[in-house]
């Protein structure tokens, strides 16, 4: 064994050293991790952001930290059959667990007048921020990030989505339960305060 190591010093040092690097790189990442602290504070979403029905909805934050939610059916905007729910979600990013809310339209409405919904009773309790950024440091991240591998885009992993909260530099993904997908949700709110 002893003449091979000697004879082939440079290959084995070739393959060793890369192997090692990528080791001790892990090591630090995961190390880093480990001492950052994990968002605390809840987010509100809106669920598939791209459904055209969820232009009718606006969802605003009082000076207060209330949410409201207002209806406004415009005919340029969108053909009168096609007003549908908006699904809202909170997400508890400390029990990794969240809440649906189906926002229905009302039944009887008329072009161009805004019309104040009822905000689910558990989302009345809160107290919201719409900053971008939560009292703890965390962003909302839903973004598609591009792979700069030829070797990634020759088997197809061209592009791969971002959907977490981020916070210390570390993407912290939101875990999906069901057929319910974070992708292409659009942010509305941290919770601030909890009654």
């Amino acid at each position: 064994m002893r003449p091979f190591f000697k004879e082939n010093f440079v290959l084995i040092l070739g393959i060793s050293l890369p192997l090692a690097f990528i080791g001790v790189f892990f090591a630090l990442q995961s190390i880093t991790k480990i001492d950052a602290q994990p968002p605390v504070h809840k987010v509100l979403l809106l669920l598939n952001e791209y459904k055209q029905s969820n232009r009718l909805y606006d969802f605003n934050i009082s000076s207060d930290g209330d949410l409201s939610i207002i209806f406004n059916h415009d005919i340029m905007t969108i053909e009168k059959k096609k007003a549908e729910r908006a699904r809202l979600v909170l997400y508890n990013p400390v029990a990794e667990i969240y809440d649906l809310f189906d926002i229905v339209p009302p039944r009887d409405y008329e072009m161009n007048t805004d019309i104040a919904l009822t905000v689910p009773l558990p989302l009345q309790r809160q107290t919201f921020s719409a900053q971008k950024i939560a009292p703890d440091g965390s962003e909302y991240i839903d973004r598609y990030r591009r792979n700069n591998s030829f070797f990634l885009d020759m088997f197809g992993h061209r592009s791969r989505q971002q959907t977490g909260i981020q916070k210390q530099g570390h993407l912290y993904e939101l875990k999906e339960q069901s057929e319910d997908n974070f992708r292409h949700a659009k942010f509305i709110a941290w919770v601030v305060e909890n009654d």
